[in-house]
């Protein structure tokens, strides 16, 4: 299974936000307690806000527009913020699958209450700001190792190969030469 992905600086927002700003951001928020397994938002059910994941770790992805399959984006551990800031700026909201592999607590603002609060203490948007690139930048890492020369015929014969129950080759299923005597 893959590892969590979360902000590269473990001590952030504190580095940027005073903590009174922190704790005021966390008496505006709705806790939300969501068992394994559960889906948090979905294309047929898009999330009305942002979620700061408090424990647990969840699994992200995005519907491929054809056939409603996920595509896998990232894990998500704690101390992330998930959700599609787009709303916020008067964006469609992005098709995102949340979805929780472990038992998770997260903070919850919805998006008319985090407008509200940007506003009002506008170096919260530090915390958006940093967020959205650290994902954009996973996002980049990924599609950099998909547009390799190597992982592009890899990636469509797992895609292939999952369709159809095969084993890549990777799994050991390479033959063994014949030794010539």
């Amino acid at each position: 299974m893959a590892t969590p992905e979360g902000p590269p600086d473990p001590a952030f927002p504190a580095a940027w936000i005073p903590p009174r700003d922190v704790r005021w951001a966390l008496e505006q928020a709705l806790s939300r307690s969501f068992p394994a397994g559960s889906t948090i938002c979905a294309p047929t059910r898009p999330a009305a806000g942002m979620y700061l994941l408090r424990t647990g770790t969840v699994r992200i992805g995005l519907d491929d527009f054809y056939g409603g399959t996920e595509l896998f984006l990232t894990l998500a551990c704690e101390n992330w913020l998930i959700g599609d800031p787009g709303p916020l700026f008067g964006q469609s909201p992005v098709p995102l699958i949340v979805t929780c592999v472990t038992s998770c607590e997260a903070a919850y603002w919805p998006y008319s209450r985090l407008e509200r609060m940007l506003r009002d203490r506008p170096v919260l948007a530090a915390a958006l700001v940093y967020h959205t690139a650290t994902t954009l930048r996973l996002a980049f890492r990924r599609l950099e190792v998909l547009m390799r020369p190597c992982s592009r015929p890899l990636y469509i014969f797992a895609r292939a190969s999952t369709r159809r129950g095969v084993d890549p080759p990777c799994r050991g299923s390479r033959k063994k030469k014949k030794k010539l005597s």
